[in-house]
């Protein structure tokens, strides 16, 4: 069967057929990046984010991926770009939190402080959330160079 043949039949562009056929490229060649996490470690994040977002703290694509770089960073994995993302948190997405999400948060916040023995020892719990100055609208991070 000939390329032009081929490519037709299968609907693939004639020119990849005769790269591949030529040997100007790899035969078992695969497509896309390479990926960073094996399906284990993607699992661990897909239900990191599904249980988060259960508990009233979902996250945008921007929040994603800055959870995505992080948890990379914590398995000493090699990453291109290791710059640090920032985002603000808008005044209508904090006022967003229903009465059933907050209560779902501070269950959880519970169970965890009772887990690590931290409910009588607030000295070593640290909240970088928390602006006690002045009330903001917008929580504006600072550029940080790594």
């Amino acid at each position: 069967m000939s390329v032009y043949k081929a490519a037709r039949t299968y609907g693939v562009p004639g020119s990849t057929l005769r790269d591949r056929t030529r040997g100007n490229v790899d035969i078992n060649v695969s497509r896309g990046f390479d990926t960073i996490f094996t399906t284990g470690e993607e699992q661990i994040l897909h239900s990191h984010i599904k249980y988060m977002a259960n508990i009233g703290y979902g996250y945008n694509k921007l929040g994603v991926q800055t959870l995505a770089r992080d948890y990379a960073l914590s398995l000493n994995k090699d990453l291109k770009s290791a710059k640090a993302l920032t985002q603000k948190l808008s005044f209508s997405r904090a006022q967003s939190a229903s009465r059933e999400k907050l209560n779902n948060y501070y269950k959880e916040l519970s169970s965890l402080m009772t887990k690590h023995n931290l409910t009588d020892r607030p000295d070593r719990i640290y909240n970088t959330c928390i602006d006690e100055t002045g009330i903001n609208t917008q929580h504006k991070p600072l550029k940080i160079g790594i």
